[in-house]
């Protein structure tokens, strides 16, 4: 079945009859470009891996080498390119470190935040012999993330934080959103999750819990909280899966391609989450943020998804909690909407250094991006 698959995408995938132009940058992967085309020059070419596009004259060669892998053929096509610059946002993919270059550098960039469950299982990999993983440089959000990545993959770590929120200046204007809640709604997940599917509920059940907490607060308060979707494709549906906690009682805005969201983050108090990235872009943009890391699982480890992690830190602190806990989870938000913004700035400034550091205009990277340029 996975041959037949992997046959039917070559058969109705892009043949082209002449070779690849040569180009200073490689950018690995398609999905790397939306944020590449940004802040790259236009003299690169986009090594496609998920069989949307061949270079015939590039599978030819391989052929009569007697190379047959989908991964001799990226191979081949990178050699002949022979670019000075290899670069990725793909950070967790581990093919992009086993291909080689003739000179030139390789550089990935983190994207998201990482964990040692199954969607980011290349950080718990166990090196097979022949094993070797290699890029000139990684930029992650942290240190600590970085010594992982480091002891799987030969590199040297540069300390970034977040590639998209550093491209995004910090906005002054004064904040008009009470409190925003960072969503991680995928409608799958729910659906399961409501049939009682026993992995999916015992995922999303601490959620929900904290949802009606979280009402709970803003009932008594009288403070209405502004939900910031997550869902391209199922919008409604999220909108109606957070009405079940707070009826009629919130805003949604909804995710869109063109939606500033680092704008809408300046302009809130309190930014409320549990794990998501943007969470953590927020603390690194100094907004006053709660993580509220409340996942469980009798089958999965979730402790790569408590805050912080890899960093080691107590289970709870000023503005995190690593558990469920009615009164705490109120008693934080409390503390947290009512301290100014000066205390805020003295009691995160440790945690922002260690955990999200925020490098307007990424100049680390373009450092490195150019001096590879140059040379």
């Amino acid at each position: 079945m996975y041959l037949i698959k992997k046959v039917l995408k070559f058969i109705f995938s892009k043949k082209i009859l002449k070779y690849p132009p040569q180009k200073k940058i490689v950018v690995y992967d398609s999905h790397s470009e939306d944020i590449t085309k940004k802040f790259l020059p236009n003299d690169y070419i986009i090594l496609d891996t998920r069989f949307e596009k061949f270079y015939l004259p590039i599978l030819l060669k391989n052929i009569l080498k007697f190379k047959f892998s989908y991964n001799d053929y990226l191979q081949e096509f990178l050699l002949y390119v022979n670019p000075k610059l290899f670069i990725t946002f793909i950070d967790h993919d581990l093919n992009f470190y086993k291909l080689k270059m003739n000179s030139g550098k390789k550089i990935a960039i983190q994207q998201s935040r990482r964990s040692e469950l199954q969607e980011d299982n290349f950080l718990k990999i166990k090196k097979k012999r022949g094993d070797f993983f290699k890029s000139d440089f990684i930029f992650t959000f942290n240190e600590s993330i970085g010594k992982k990545y480091s002891s799987i993959i030969d590199t040297k770590i540069n300390y970034l934080g977040s590639f998209r929120s550093n491209a995004e200046k910090l906005n002054s204007k004064k904040s008009n959103i009470e409190m925003l809640y960072i969503s991680t709604y995928r409608k799958s997940i729910d659906q399961k999750a409501c049939k009682k599917n026993s992995y999916d509920f015992e995922y999303m059940n601490y959620e929900y819990k904290l949802l009606n907490t979280i009402n709970k607060y803003c009932s008594k308060n009288k403070k209405k909280i502004t939900i910031l979707g997550s869902s391209l494709e199922y919008p409604n549906e999220e909108k109606l899966f957070f009405s079940r906690y707070f009826k009629n009682n919130f805003h949604y805005l909804k995710r869109t391609r063109n939606r500033n969201t680092y704008k809408i983050i300046d302009k809130s108090k309190v930014v409320i989450g549990i794990d998501s990235t943007l969470i953590y872009e927020s603390l690194g943009r100094g907004i006053k943020s709660l993580f509220f890391c409340v996942r469980e699982s009798r089958i999965y480890d979730f402790s790569s998804r408590r805050f912080s992690w890899p960093l080691n830190l107590k289970k709870e602190g000023t503005f995190w909690l690593n558990f469920y806990s009615e009164k705490k989870i109120i008693d934080k938000i409390n503390t947290i909407q009512k301290m100014n913004k000066q205390k805020w700035m003295s009691i995160s400034k440790y945690y922002k250094k260690k955990i999200m550091p925020f490098n307007l205009g990424n100049k680390k990277l373009y450092q490195v991006i150019n001096k590879t340029l140059k040379d």
